[in-house]
């Protein structure tokens, strides 16, 4: 089983409602950092070139894991992580 399948059967089985972006994938579309990886998610847009908007959902429901830890925002003034401290090499 490849890794994009190995995600999809995760989000399957998840009692919540989560996505995922693989590493192959990110590498194929080319992304300079995690913002730029979350452009191709269907019903996410980038927001100032760093914060992830979901539809329907505010900066209030939102929360980024990496490893599954969770990670804090860098503003005091919003919720979001700032997906472009990640780099897309990582």
């Amino acid at each position: 089983m490849g890794v994009t399948q190995s995600l999809a059967l995760n989000r399957q089985k998840s009692n919540s409602v989560s996505d995922a972006v693989s590493a192959e994938t990110i590498s194929r579309v080319a992304s300079a950092d995690a913002a730029d990886a979350m452009k191709i998610v269907t019903g996410a847009s980038v927001v100032g070139g760093k914060y992830v908007y979901i539809r329907g959902l505010g900066d209030r429901y939102s929360n980024t894991q990496l490893n599954g830890a969770e990670l804090p925002s860098a503003d005091p003034d919003k919720k979001s992580f700032q997906l472009d401290l990640i780099p897309g090499s990582m």
